[in-house]
C-alpha cells in the first residue's frame, strides 16, 4: 500500500486491483479543520464512504451538505467536489475510483509526498 502524504492528511492507496487499472481503493485521513483538496474533478467516478469524523461535502454546483459516519457519497466522473473536515478529530473515509486512474492524478497534486509500500519480508 502506497501512502500519499499532504499537509491536509494522507491517502493510503492499495494498488490497482487489475492490470487494466479498472479500480483503485484507498483510505483517506483528513486532519481536523482542513479542506480536502480544493474543488477538483477526476477522470474517474468516485465513491466516498465516511468511516469516522464529521464534515461537509460539496458535489458539483450543489450546496455543502453535512456528512458523518455511515454516509456514502457518489461523485460522477468529471464533477467538481471536495470534502471539509469540520470536526475536532481526524476524519477517515474510504474512497473507490472507477476506473482507477485517479490515483495517478493524486500523486501529481502540489505538495504530495509518495511513501512507497513497505516490504513484507
Amino acid at each position: 500500500m502506497s501512502v500519499l502524504q499532504y499537509d491536509l492528511g494522507n491517502i493510503s492507496m492499495l494498488p490497482e486491483l487489475s492490470s487494466a487499472h479498472e479500480v483503485s481503493f484507498g483510505v483517506v485521513t483528513l486532519h481536523p479543520g482542513t479542506v480536502g483538496h480544493d474543488l477538483h474533478s477526476h477522470e474517474s467516478t468516485e465513491i466516498v464512504y465516511v468511516v469516522k469524523g464529521h464534515g461537509r461535502q460539496i458535489v458539483g454546483d450543489g450546496e455543502a451538505v453535512d456528512i458523518s459516519p455511515g454516509d456514502c457519497i457518489y461523485i460522477p466522473q468529471g464533477v467538481r467536489h471536495n470534502t471539509i473536515n469540520t470536526g475536532d478529530e481526524a476524519m477517515t473515509t474510504i474512497i473507490v475510483y472507477v476506473p482507477g486512474k485517479a490515483a495517478e492524478q493524486l500523486k501529481q497534486l502540489p505538495g504530495c509526498v509518495v511513501i512507497p509500500p513497505r516490504s513484507l519480508l
